[in-house]
């Protein structure tokens, strides 16, 4: 696996681009899933060359994030945040655990999980990004948005809140507030709106709340759940809704990958999201919502109290 060579573009180039996005609305197109197995990586890589999208998030304990990493953290950080994909649902965990995510849930409004354990993991992940990376995470999420959940949102601000202190560059944390709200929300159609929402019902308020108690800026919402069970043709329409629709701050989530993975539950997904974000149609549906889908750190402060931060 090697860097795309188009990252070898001129500085005059690269300000352009820079000077360009500044005049336009920031939607960080985020891949989740990097390491998970080498299709996603690949499709990050590519997309990321192409400057289609603007953050991934990395699931420490996938198969393939090792030997991703080591090709990941020579990609410039300013056209990609790489942050931790925090998982408790998807890889087997230290110790052999492994929580299906229904079980999960209800472990956690249950107050049930094991608070050392939770905090012994978001430590041992985190640890994992940094030595892989050799840097911090530019942001943090969850998969299966789980970062939100009771208990784990306290183990995981509570550690973040520890490792990064004020002074210091801090990641920004992914808030799950549904981007589309009235016409959007019924153009997209009832049951990708009702998924968002179930989505944030979750937990989004909370932990948007207690992350700004905590001094850590989030994205304003979040775009891109749908039911993984579209046509080409119809995710098309749904990312020009969701990039229409779009305010300064949005994160737009997918599952792109260049191949189709055995086990992987939404492998034929994943293949249609890459056909269509590495389409030039996809450039065309940005053109037409005049947004920048570059990274969010370049937008967004790294405290809550800063005058940029991003509000929910």
């Amino acid at each position: 696996m090697t860097v795309p060579s188009s990252y070898a573009s001129t500085s005059a180039a690269s300000a352009t681009h820079a000077g360009m996005a500044a005049r336009k609305r920031c939607v960080c197109v985020c891949v989740d899933d990097f390491g998970l197995h080498e299709g996603i990586n690949t499709a990050v890589l590519e997309l990321a060359a192409q400057r289609r999208i603007g953050a991934t998030g990395c699931m420490v304990d996938g198969p393939a994030f090792a030997e991703g990493a080591r090709v990941l953290r020579t990609v410039p950080e300013e056209h990609l945040d790489v942050g931790l994909h925090f998982d408790l649902s998807e890889t087997r965990l230290q110790g052999g655990r492994k929580y299906g995510l229904r079980g999960l849930i209800a472990r956690s409004y249950c107050q049930m999980l094991d608070a050392r354990w939770l905090t012994a993991e978001v430590t041992r992940q985190l640890d994992l990004f940094e030595v892989a990376m050799q840097r911090p995470p530019a942001f943090v999420d969850g998969h299966q948005h789980v970062h939100q959940l009771p208990q784990v949102r306290e183990a995981l601000l509570g550690e973040l809140a520890r490792r990064y202190p004020p002074e210091s560059p801090r990641p920004w944390l992914r808030c799950t507030l549904p981007a589309l709200q009235g016409a959007s929300w019924l153009r997209a159609g009832f049951a990708v709106a009702w998924k968002a929402q179930i989505i944030a019902w979750l937990g989004a308020k909370t932990f948007a709340e207690m992350a700004r108690a905590e001094g850590f800026a989030t994205n304003r919402a979040l775009a891109g759940v749908y039911g993984f069970d579209a046509s080409a043709e119809h995710y098309q329409r749904l990312l020009g809704i969701w990039l229409h629709n779009s305010q300064h701050g949005d994160v737009l989530m997918c599952h792109p990958s260049r191949s189709v993975v055995p086990l992987d539950a939404i492998a034929s997904a994943r293949c249609m999201e890459y056909q269509v974000l590495a389409s030039e149609s996809f450039d065309a549906l940005v053109e037409q919502a005049d947004v920048h889908t570059g990274p969010l750190s370049a937008h967004i402060g790294h405290r809550a109290t800063d005058a940029d931060t991003v509000s929910v």
